[in-house]
């Protein structure tokens, strides 16, 4: 499951960059501050929801965690 994690998170940063025109780097900063911002405002189980659709139920350590 890390695996299609890593391919969801590669795809999102993919459509970042060609949406915005950033480099990589930047772009998935923007993502893990995306994630991490609306990790710390909205409800536990809605960002579990999102969590879970980018992870597909792995590890979320790397996606924004702000410890909810």
């Amino acid at each position: 499951m890390k695996n299609e994690t890593a391919t969801t998170m590669k795809m999102l940063i993919e459509d970042i960059t060609k949406a915005s025109g950033v480099d990589c780097l930047k772009a998935e900063l923007a993502l893990g501050a995306m994630l991490g911002f609306l990790g710390s405002r909205l409800p536990s189980p809605i960002m579990g929801r999102i969590r879970e659709a980018i992870s597909n139920g792995s590890d979320d350590k790397d996606l924004g965690n702000s410890s909810n």
